[in-house]
């Protein structure tokens, strides 16, 4: 395997039976459709790719995978003829959607799935359905064009006549594995790069889980065809591209979302840095980090500058697999969240994007995606159309609330608004609330309440900020629960001349119907000095399931010495090492265990005691 196909099949290991990864893209066709020729082209296309034949196995917990011999491919047809013009498209949408959040079989297979949903002779919606462990975002291009060209092909009795990709899949894998032992230079960029990573934990409605992520809800949007038009030559004015102008706009308003300067966000990179790789369909794309410093007084320009270099930097150190930088820079794991970043970013121009898909004959309608799992917290993807822009947003509803994401896109649309006016702007007095919000929050008191950051913005529902409140102080005194107030707290209103507000440090949120919460935080109790204690020596087995975990460890590990009260990260495993361990697991106890086993805090003792109880 590649060593991104290696990341998500154990991603699947851990978590089987999700849909996050499962790759959909949903068609409607009108016109007459060949539905002989789309069959033979479907075939012709996996034959074509041999990834698309792949197949993942085991041996021992080291994955690999087998490519399946050519062999005519199955086009599932649900046939919804006799609906009324107003029923297909709700129809079209739920079999479709239903299609998307079906599991694959990484062992069984095939990782492939094509649904023809016949709602009429020149009516029918198309799902081509594929795991991202066999295909990128660049591969839908490849796909969607070759498979037209294909139809084209066959509807006319004709063969395809499309050369041969220079390369495989398998070329770009055997040489991924033998350059991996020349980026050690390349992880002391990573860890250089990105110590002392703040970790970027959004407002949630909900506390979070191991299992957040398994509800997963969709925020589409499309831009007119003049903003997209502005954005673009904005980006040429600056001499930078849509991506940097984009990216700079998402983390300021992360920045006022979460009230942190030091910004992660993850960017897929595209991962064919051989020409020849360009037209070969699978796995690709590898996850970087771009850090952005909002830093101090920095002009919103500036920012673009700053962004545009340390994008430069993922172009030249793009090619370390993220699971390689993740296991040297060690942050802290957690079931349920992704390491080193919890927002991705991509921008896909008009020819790589899923809407550029067309048929021969038909009149060919790109499907907003329906996502069925959350990979991370916001998943933001950008496209370009011919007449526009589409932003696509998934993220984990069972942590999110619906109105909390529009916001946040919202809050991204007025930066961008607001630079388009003045791109020389401070960034940290930027507003980010648009005109509807700013009149409803300077006027959801009866008296006077704000929510601010640090510099004095106003925050907007959701997110947690210090509170400001004018009116009768009887009212201030009710409010914050305080018997008095001092006098050096009250300040002059920043938003209303001749009033003056109480700052006293409180802190404050706006819930989503506008209600005024305080947050009452808890003292930190006083804490008297104690003396260090002696480093604890390591603790050793003393039951036979101890012993025998302890010998396992051992041996994934490379021999070093386990300490019992240590967590399997803390001991140096990654991921792969993980999956190695449980099938040694399952081999000696007898056992099903989940590699879940492994994250959070269980320490190996608490690991050989879960494993006592499946014994049991």
């Amino acid at each position: 395997m590649s060593f991104a196909q290696e990341q998500l099949w154990f991603l699947d290991l851990l978590s089987p039976g999700e849909t996050g990864y499962n790759v959909q893209m949903n068609y409607r066709l009108r016109g007459p459709l060949d539905e002989a020729a789309l069959r033979r082209s479907l075939t012709w296309l996996v034959a074509r790719h041999e990834v698309l034949r792949a197949t993942f196995r085991e041996a021992d917990g080291t994955p690999f995978q087998v490519i399946e011999p050519p062999a005519e491919v199955e086009l599932t047809v649900v046939d919804r003829t006799g609906l009324t013009p107003e029923e297909r498209a709700a129809t079209v949408r739920a079999d479709l959607g239903a299609v998307a959040g079906t599991p694959f079989d990484l062992a069984a297979g095939p990782l492939h799935r094509f649904t023809l949903v016949r709602l009429a002779d020149d009516d029918h919606g198309l799902g081509l359905g594929f795991h991202h462990i066999v295909v990128d975002g660049w591969s839908v291009g490849i796909i969607g064009g070759e498979l037209a060209a294909a139809y084209e092909s066959f509807r006319t009795g004709a063969e395809p006549d499309l050369p041969a990709p220079a390369l495989t899949y398998r070329d770009f894998v055997a040489d991924q594995r033998e350059r991996g032992a020349q980026e050690a230079r390349e992880l002391d960029f990573w860890a250089e790069r990105l110590a002392g990573l703040p970790e970027l934990s959004l407002p949630t409605d909900r506390p979070r889980t191991p299992a957040s992520g398994l509800v997963a809800g969709d925020v589409v949007r499309d831009h007119a065809a003049d903003f997209h038009r502005d954005l673009r030559l904005f980006a040429e004015q600056h001499d930078t591209s849509l991506f940097i102008v984009l990216a700079a706009a998402v983390a300021v308003v992360l920045g006022r979302h979460t009230g942190l300067r030091d910004i992660a966000i993850g960017v897929p990179m595209l991962g064919r840095t051989d020409p020849d790789l360009e037209d070969v369909v699978g796995m690709f794309i590898n996850m970087v980090v771009l850090r952005v410093d909002l830093g101090d007084d920095l002009r919103f320009d500036e920012l673009l500058a700053r962004v545009a270099d340390a994008s430069l930097d993922l172009y030249d150190h793009q090619e370390v697999p993220f699971e390689q930088v993740v296991d040297r820079v060690r942050p802290s794991r957690e079931a349920g969240r992704n390491p080193l970043f919890q927002v991705s970013l991509q921008v896909l121009g008009a020819a790589n994007s899923p809407s550029a898909f067309a048929l021969p004959g038909l009149a060919v309608e790109w499907l907003e995606p329906v996502t069925t799992s959350a990979t991370f917290d916001l998943n933001i993807n950008y496209f370009e159309l011919s007449d526009g822009m589409r932003v696509h947003l998934s993220y984990p509803a069972d942590v999110f609330d619906r109105w909390r994401v529009d916001s946040f896109l919202r809050h991204v649309d007025q930066v961008l608004r607001s630079v388009l006016k003045d791109s020389r702007q401070p960034v940290s007095g930027m507003g980010i609330l648009t005109d509807a919000e700013l009149d409803r929050v300077l006027s959801a008191s009866d008296e006077r309440a704000y929510v601010v950051d640090p510099e004095g913005n106003l925050l907007p529902r959701g997110v947690p900020g210090e509170l400001l409140l004018g009116g009768a102080e009887e009212w201030i005194r009710h409010v914050l629960d305080k018997a008095e107030l001092a006098p050096a707290n009250f300040v002059a209103d920043p938003f209303r001349e001749n009033a003056a507000v109480y700052r006293g440090g409180d802190r404050a949120i706006w819930s989503s119907d506008w209600e005024l919460a305080v947050i009452h935080e808890t003292e930190t109790p006083e804490t008297t000095p104690t003396q260090t204690a002696p480093v604890a020596a390591v603790a050793e087995a003393t039951t036979p399931t101890e012993t025998a975990l302890v010998e396992i460890f051992e041996t994934v590990l490379g021999g070093r010495q386990i300490d019992l009260e240590a967590n399997f990260f803390e001991l140096g495993g990654n991921s792969l090492d993980a999956s190695r361990v449980i099938s040694r697991i399952k081999k000696t106890f007898g056992v099903k265990a989940s590699v879940r086993l492994l994250y959070g805090d269980n320490t190996v003792r608490a690991i050989a005691g879960a494993v006592d109880e499946l014994k049991a």
